[in-house]
């Protein structure tokens, strides 16, 4: 599933979604001219995903948005690389 249908099918506000969004990639900022290295930083995010899905008990709603990020990494890298279908 599109994380733009998501968004509409939760009825989420998607200025509450980009105001986050810009808070988080704040501290990441931060956190990457301290020295903090790409990888570190990514699994921390991962890992505050399951948390949140945890201790909120939310975890479809958390595996669904996974799945569907997954997908569109996976889309847009194999598009990147140049690959084509056999």
């Amino acid at each position: 599933m599109d994380l733009k249908k998501i968004l509409l099918e939760r009825n989420l506000k998607i200025e509450d979604c980009v105001q986050s969004t810009d808070s988080i990639m704040q501290r990441v900022a931060i956190d990457i001219l301290s020295g903090k290295h790409i990888d570190e930083i990514q699994v921390a995010v991962i890992s505050s995903i399951m948390n949140i899905a945890d201790a909120y008990k939310c975890k479809k709603f958390s595996i669904l948005l996974l799945q569907s990020a997954l997908t569109q990494l996976e889309s847009e890298d194999f598009i990147e690389s140049g690959n084509k279908l056999h």
